[in-house]
């Protein structure tokens, strides 16, 4: 068993690479980017999903012997024939030089675009994404009926370096391989198109042109002039009839395998895909057999919140209705983690394929603050090579998100659907882990009870905004999360399982700095669940806990701080990790020396408060209420205070490490950002004090019975 969970992990990271490598295929399934809705979806959401419900599945002869079947078929596509669609080239009139963002250039170190030969690059891993010379910077494999449709992630870069440019053209080469004669239409809006399609001349600009084309292998070469504004269109027909559906089309002229499998080749990977996707759901149907009551919740619940998705505005709500699975009555097989998964997380990836479905294959336009800071150094490091490097020479902003940005890119494209995807995964991650906490000690309705509480408070609180906006405060806060639960897997003995938490939580340092005393303080997670009280948690160390185990989360915790202030100084010529960061405007200055300092408690307080109360300036608000009560239960579970006694101790101590780092450093603006990490702590100790509450007064009654009896 042991041997098989150790191959598992490489399987599903087989799996994932498998699905996301780029085919030279066109089908609903054809990998990188993921730029249509099914496989957006299905990559992004639905494979996820199963892996988590039914990882056994992966380790089956029939998932393998797909997974490779897929794997191989690709890479015989890759190494046989020619990569379908057209080439696009997108290109300046004079090369790009400049900086981004112009108004955080001073904050920001300024991270410079550079674009020497003109060429602008999109997220497509299928064309020449690294090159600088690039003439196919992206494939064009649809239509585009909107200025938002085209792989044009680049004019977040033109519309904010100064001067702005508008200068865009973009060259199309390629070939069609009809059967029979037809007729190619082009509708390009208020663009300007010329070119050959066939040898045939076309030209039109702005409206539509069309050209009779025969039947065989046919060179495309068109250049578009795009107009100044957002009314770029390019939609080419086929005898009126989507183009890519009708007609085989090839970036080079095709070869006779290529006229051969074009029909064939795409099918086969999405049926492959497809069978591989089917046989996990049945062995989900099979291994976890969810009762009808359940069952009937999830699908009303997933059907209610798309629905809410739907409704401007009435997203707010998602969180509050998700309370009610605490009434669902579950088999005793399903009171456990993938049971609280079926009733609150299957509904609130349904919201999100809904909420997020107009996003895919669609570029995001960034507003000129941090969201394009991060998108800007993502840019700079995959598509220029600064790896390491990352944009800046120090970081003045957080660190790791830039290259998870362009990773994300890479995946889904132009989109910004994957960090829409992303965050939502994140927060139910912190939702669950809220659960687990609760569940070991309450039981499965109160796990449930702070599953709703936390995905509540996400939604109805101000955090809301920041869900899919590219920031950095929720990736790290899902980080922190996965450390916590590797971290309860290490309090049975598992080192591995330290050495993962340790590096998720460098993780989650790097992609938010303000997190440096909150890796430590998740150390605390190690103490037993049944450790309630100070004296208890001495026995244990000694006793019970394996001093390896704490040494190996704390070394892998120390090296990965290492690391990152070895970089500091290879650029910087300082060994300090936060040298350069924003902790030099955000500085609270509370320090030994200050401590007698009214201006400097002034600061923590307000530091403090705008965390607790998550809004700044901090004012009070009743959608903070299990964030500032959980703290409460906290602090007066470690003072030992008699109606709190019973809270984990670990518990109690990791959710007033949460509000570390807010003693030392304040990030303004963006309300309720540097609350995120907490909420799924503090809703756990809230309602763990709340259930062993209930639990004195249910046992006095009991005992006032006995007593009278």
């Amino acid at each position: 068993m042991n041997t098989i969970w150790c191959r598992r992990p490489l399987w599903v990271l087989l799996l994932f690479a498998t699905l996301l490598y780029p085919s030279h295929s066109l089908s609903a399934l054809d990998g990188a980017p993921l730029d249509r809705p099914f496989e957006a979806i299905a990559v992004g959401i639905v494979v996820p999903a199963l892996v988590f419900l039914a990882p056994s599945f992966v380790d089956t002869m029939l998932a393998r012997g797909l997974i490779v079947a897929l794997l191989l078929l690709k890479l015989a596509g890759t190494a046989l024939l020619a990569q379908g669609g057209w080439c696009a080239s997108f290109r300046l009139d004079e090369p790009l030089h400049g900086t981004i963002p112009p108004a955080l250039a001073a904050a920001a170190q300024a991270i410079p675009i550079d674009e020497p030969f003109g060429v602008l690059h999109s997220w497509d891993v299928r064309a020449d994404w690294r090159d600088p010379s690039s003439s196919c910077t992206a494939v064009v494999t649809r239509v585009y009926r909107s200025q938002r449709e085209f792989p044009s992630w680049f004019l977040n870069l033109l519309r904010h370096v100064e001067p702005a440019r508008d200068d865009v053209s973009m060259t199309i080469t390629g070939f069609i391989n009809p059967d029979a004669p037809g007729t190619v239409t082009f509708a390009t809006g208020s663009g300007v198109l010329r070119g050959t399609v066939g040898g045939k001349a076309i030209a039109v600009g702005p409206g539509e042109a069309r050209v009779d084309v025969a039947s065989g292998a046919q060179e495309v070469r068109l250049t578009m002039v795009m107009p100044a504004g957002d009314r770029w269109m390019f939609v080419p027909r086929w005898n009126q009839q989507d183009l890519w559906s009708q007609v085989p089309t090839i970036t080079v002229k095709p070869s006779a395998i290529d006229e051969v499998a074009w029909r064939t080749r795409g099918w086969i990977e999405l049926a492959i895909g497809l069978a591989l996707v089917g046989g996990w759901l049945r062995s989900l149907w099979t291994e976890l057999q969810p009762g009808l009551a359940s069952l009937a919740w999830m699908v009303t619940a997933s059907a209610a919140m798309a629905a809410l998705a739907a409704l401007e505005g009435a997203g707010r709500f998602s969180g509050l209705l998700l309370m009610a699975a605490v009434a669902v009555p579950m088999p005793p097989r399903l009171r456990n983690l993938r049971g609280a998964f079926l009733l609150a997380g299957v509904p609130w990836l349904s919201f999100f394929c809904a909420k997020a479905f107009g996003q895919i294959g669609a570029v995001t336009f960034y507003s000129g603050d941090d969201w394009l800071t991060y998108q800007a150094a993502g840019h700079r490091i995959f598509m220029a090579g600064y790896w390491l490097e990352g944009g800046n020479a120090v970081f003045n902003y957080q660190p790791l998100y830039r290259w998870m940005a362009g990773a994300l890119h890479l995946a889904f494209g132009d989109s910004s659907v994957g960090e829409v995807y992303w965050d939502a995964a994140c927060l139910l991650a912190g939702a669950l882990l809220s659960f687990a906490l609760v569940d070991v000690v309450a039981g499965f309705p109160w796990g449930m009870a702070a599953t709703g509480a936390t995905l509540a408070t996400f939604t109805t609180g101000t955090t809301w905004y920041l869900v899919g906006r590219g920031l950095s405060e929720v990736a790290a806060a899902g980080w922190a999360f996965l450390a916590a639960f590797c971290l309860l897997r290490a309090r049975r003995g598992h080192v591995a399982a330290a050495v993962a938490a340790g590096a998720f939580a460098t993780l989650m340092f790097y992609t938010r700095l303000n997190h440096l005393l909150f890796g430590v303080a998740l150390g605390a997670m190690l103490l037993p669940a049944g450790v309630t009280s100070w004296r208890e948690a001495a026995v244990a160390w000694v006793t019970r806990m394996r001093a390896r185990v704490p040494a190996a989360y704390a070394l892998t915790f120390g090296v990965g701080l290492a690391l990152f202030t070895l970089r500091t100084w290879w650029y910087a010529g300082t060994f300090n990790p936060l040298y350069g960061t924003s902790l030099s405007i955000n500085d609270t200055g509370l320090r030994p020396w200050t401590l007698a300092s009214m201006g400097t408690w002034e600061r923590v307080l307000h530091s403090v408060f705008t965390l607790l109360l998550m809004n700044e300036p901090p004012r009070p608000d009743v959608r903070a209420l299990f964030v500032l009560a959980g703290v409460a239960a906290a602090a007066l579970s470690v003072l030992r205070v008699p109606l709190f006694k019973r809270v984990p101790l670990g518990l109690s101590v990791t959710c007033l490490g949460g509000i570390a780092g807010a003693l030392v450093a304040h990030t303004h603006n963006y309300p309720g950002r540097m609350s995120i990490h907490l909420v799924p702590f503090a809703v756990a100790t809230l309602l763990c004090a709340v259930a062993s509450g209930m639990d004195r007064l249910r046992a006095r009654s009991l005992l006032g019975k006995a007593n009278v009896c």
